[in-house]
């Protein structure tokens, strides 16, 4: 069991510290200081590292060993999985430069949605209200008469309750 514990150790040794040198530039810098051979090798590295944290428990390695690989999975976790800080400049840069460059790229399905949707409306309202009997191609009777019975008699009320209803609503 010694053996193996010593051979497990002495073959994963490199990849530890390649994680741990990854680790300790991020810490340091942030991620863009990390070659692209890094950014390549960093979530190989981690994943062989929480194998190995795993296997290293199951051979009951000394705890010291257990816990350097345990945190060096946790700080490697942490890194690749924790989203990019939000902070005041990238909100400004999304309003500014990353939507208004993406509905640019996207402008033409855009138009065509927004043509088809309100286009639509348009040509209906139009349709009614030059002609009132194609209504009821669009909208069911019950409908038709509610709206009528809502707009036939003028409301007997102030105009400053008016206001207060057009405030209310």
């Amino acid at each position: 069991m010694a053996l193996q514990s010593a051979t497990f150790v002495n073959e994963r040794k490199e990849s530890w510290e390649k994680l741990s040198t990854i680790v300790r530039k991020v810490k340091r810098g942030g991620v863009r200081r990390l070659s692209a051979d890094e950014c390549r090798e960093f979530p190989n590295l981690y994943r062989k590292a929480s194998t190995d944290a795993a296997t290293a428990k199951t051979l009951r390695l000394s705890p010291d060993t257990v816990e350097y690989i345990n945190d060096l999975a946790q700080q490697a976790h942490t890194i690749l999985y924790t989203g990019p800080k939000k902070n005041l400049r990238r909100i400004i840069r999304f309003f500014t430069r990353d939507f208004p460059e993406a509905f640019r790229k996207n402008l033409l399905p855009i138009a065509v949605i927004f043509f088809l949707f309100f286009g639509t409306g348009i040509i209906a309202f139009i349709a009614v209200a030059q002609h009132p009997e194609h209504a009821s191609a669009l909208l069911p009777s019950d409908t038709i008469d509610q709206v009528k019975e809502a707009f036939s008699e003028k409301p007997e009320r102030a105009g400053h309750q008016n206001i207060m209803m057009a405030g209310f609503y």
